[in-house]
């Protein structure tokens, strides 16, 4: 996206989220890259910590970097975004997922 472009986005999209998520699901899918984005009254929770709101800004900007095979702790509970980040990770996602799970008592967690 050319720079004049990106500013117009900014400033008139940011936090209208239909839009910023059908183009952050294309980017991710067609190019591995992620956008973030930070604006006043964003109601997105870091992972570990609910409290913690890491992605509310006074100024509105679009964090913007290459998807990595450790993002899908963060489309755990989006189905969209975790099957997108299986296809675009499928061998080195399985296993991520299955080190994160080795670290866990998994077997007991049906029980």
């Amino acid at each position: 996206m050319p720079a004049t472009t990106g500013s117009l986005f900014l400033l008139q999209d940011l936090e209208d989220a239909g839009r910023t998520g059908q183009l952050a699901v294309s980017s991710y899918a067609g190019d591995g890259l992620l956008f973030g984005p930070y604006y006043e009254g964003n109601a997105g929770t870091a992972i570990y910590n609910p409290g913690l709101r890491p992605f509310q800004s006074p100024v509105p900007f679009l964090f913007v970097r290459h998807g990595v095979v450790g993002d899908w702790k963060f489309f755990l509970d989006n189905p969209e975004w975790l099957s997108v980040w299986a296809h675009r990770h499928p061998e080195p996602g399985a296993q991520a997922l299955a080190e994160e799970l080795r670290r866990t008592n998994w077997r007991r967690l049906g029980s």
